[in-house]
This record gives structure tokens, sequence and C-alpha cells, in this order.
């Protein structure tokens, strides 16, 4: 595994620590949430769709290979936003989020994978998550360092996942 992905795999464990923000625990079950060896899937209609981002990652899980501060960053660029730990975040109807905590910013950096394509990781460490939030049944992928070789579990709209980990995954394809 490269550096690059342990830091990836990392942080995407503490991302994937997500609470609905709408309705509290309870209400998020009735709507659809399960639980799956710790990971929280929720399946919420795209009109429900804010969020509160997790806790801030613990220092040595925010860290990649050789104590490197991890910055994660996507190819092809997309557009980015950030958000603290604790703060509500809403993902756009047609867009996939997904976010990993970025050392350089002490936030989470949310990626919004809008256009169909298969885009690669770079320094996502850690637990993180995902808000398939594009039109009904649009499936993504997640690909392991074989690439299209090696489908990790896929995710259909409107699904998010809370915490998984990035380590892993290597690539997206978000349709």
């Amino acid at each position: 595994m490269t550096p690059q992905k342990r830091a990836v795999a990392a942080l995407s464990g503490l991302l994937m620590a997500l609470l609905c923000a709408l309705g509290g625990a309870q209400a998020a079950q009735a709507a659809g949430d399960a639980t799956t060896n710790g990971t929280r899937v929720t399946n919420v209609p795209a009109q429900d769709r804010t969020l509160v981002l997790p806790p801030a990652p613990t220092e040595t899980s925010a860290r990649g290979d050789r104590g490197a501060l991890a910055v994660p960053s996507i190819s092809p660029s997309v557009t980015v936003s950030y958000a603290n730990p604790g703060q509500q975040y809403g993902c756009e109807y047609g867009t996939m989020c997904a976010w990993a905590w970025d050392t350089s910013q002490n936030k989470w950096k949310i990626f919004h994978l809008y256009n169909c394509r298969t885009y690669t990781l770079y320094n996502w460490v850690g637990d993180g998550g995902w808000d398939n939030n594009q039109t009904t049944g649009t499936v993504a992928r997640f690909y392991g360092s074989n690439g299209s070789t090696q489908v990790l579990d896929p995710s259909t709209a409107f699904e998010r996942r809370h915490p998984e980990s990035w380590d892993p995954v290597y690539f997206i394809r978000n349709c």
C-alpha cells in the first residue's frame, strides 16, 4: 500500500462517523439507516441531504506514512469545499460528495464529483465518508490499487456512508 493510500485510509474512518443532522438517530433509523460492521449506511431522499460532519481525527490517524501531513487531492480536479468538525453540510442533488481530513487546514475537505468519470485519490487516509446524492439509481464504484479489476463495495444513490475507511480505495467512479 502506498503512503498516499495509507494516509487516505486513516482519514476516511473518521469522516465516516457522520451523524444525520435532521431528526437525530431515531429519525435516521426511521428514514432507512442501517449499521453494518460499524458503518452507518443511510438511504435518505434527495430533499433531506443535510448531515453533520464528524469530530476531527486524532493527529496520528490524520498522518500518512512516515508521519507526513495528509493533504487529500483528486484527479481530475473537482470543486472542493471545506467544513469544520460538527458543521452541517449539504451535498447538492446530482452530485456525489466524498470527504477526507485535510491536515493542512484542520478541516474536512469535501470533493464534489459531478461529472461522470473515474477519479484517482491521493493522500486520502483513515476514515471518511461519502454522500451519493446523484440521480435515482446511479451506482458509484470504489476500486482498490488494481483499478477496474478490483471493485470494492458499490454505492447506489441515495446512499451515504460513514465512517468508511479510505485505506483500500484508490479510485472512485461516480457513475
